[in-house]
């Protein structure tokens, strides 16, 4: 019920690492659609997102994969998830 993924064409470990990660999750959570949180899984900096309740559908799966792409959009040239 837990998944991690990191961010494409970005720098996944040290402090650049961090930063790309915590700026993503920043626009995902300014959103207010889903909340997600950064991880640090085998030395690498990404992003967590769990699904733990019994009445998860696939419309919240659905529906956070959106506010993901919707967050990859907004970011700019150099943030780019």
């Amino acid at each position: 019920n837990v998944v991690c993924f990191g961010l494409r064409d970005a720098v996944s470990t040290g402090a650049e690492g961090e930063a790309a990660v915590q700026a993503f999750v920043r626009r995902v959570r300014d959103a207010g659609e889903v909340f997600v949180t950064p991880t640090v899984y085998r030395d690498e900096w990404g992003i967590r997102a769990a699904f733990s309740n019994w009445r998860t559908r696939d419309s919240d799966v659905v529906r956070t994969w959106g506010a993901l792409q919707a967050a990859i959009g907004r970011a700019s040239p150099r943030q780019n998830g």
